[in-house]
């Protein structure tokens, strides 16, 4: 489900408290998907056509039609099928889909494309190089928060690592905007609690409204 003009707005005030707070311009993103995932509906139909042939395997010898010409044809009708309405809800139901997919082929499809998103809007051209983008990805219930250089030497790796996880669960249970209040949040307080105080600037230098994309 899209997020609301009421949600937007209120990640937009969230995107502009922090900015008022820390002096580090940011800007928030979310996708429906990172990528298309081509291979899902594939690997839905092969393991469902699998199983279903498994279960004909088992309970034919023990039926009264046996292996005679209407059995079989009954059978591999049933093989194809359950292949075929897996695959179609896998493509279809983000909740089916998500069963097939590859968890560290998605990170990196994630990863990929807040670069692609922080080069496209040129998040790069601010002052000393000090902003941050904080992505979330809708299917693969997954958030990346890739600050710019100038933040990146100042904040470890591990705990954005953390903070990408925690805001990932928080997209999946509460919906994106506690994921974006807790992600711009504990952004202010790692920002604090390793000493950055980064320069106030005169002017915004990047929009506050959320970046909303469909996605592959």
């Amino acid at each position: 489900m899209p997020i609301s003009e009421k949600e937007q707005q209120q990640i937009n005030a969230v995107v502009a408290r922090f900015e008022a707070s820390t002096g580090v311009q940011a800007v928030a993103a979310i996708a429906r998907k990172a990528d298309s995932y081509p291979e899902i509906p594939w690997k839905a139909y092969a393991i469902a056509s699998a199983l279903a042939a498994l279960a004909v395997a088992v309970v034919t010898p023990f039926s009264r039609a046996g292996w005679n010409a209407n059995a079989l044809g009954l059978n591999a009708m049933l093989i194809i099928g359950t292949g075929a309405v897996l695959a179609i809800a896998a493509a279809l139901v983000p909740f089916a889909g998500r069963l097939f997919l590859d968890r560290h082929r998605a990170e990196l499809e994630a990863r990929q494309h807040a670069k692609t998103l922080f080069l496209e809007r040129e998040l790069f051209r601010t002052r000393d190089r000090r902003a941050v983008l904080v992505l979330l990805l809708r299917f693969e219930r997954l958030a990346v928060v890739m600050p710019d250089a100038g933040l990146a030497r100042l904040l470890p790796a591990a705990e954005l690592l953390a903070l990408n996880k925690s805001t990932g669960a928080l997209l999946s249970s509460r919906g994106a905007v506690a994921a974006f209040e807790h992600a711009f949040g504990r952004l202010e307080l790692l920002l604090s609690s390793h000493g950055v105080q980064p320069p106030r600037v005169g002017a915004n230098e990047l929009p506050d409204e959320i970046i909303v994309e469909k996605g592959a």
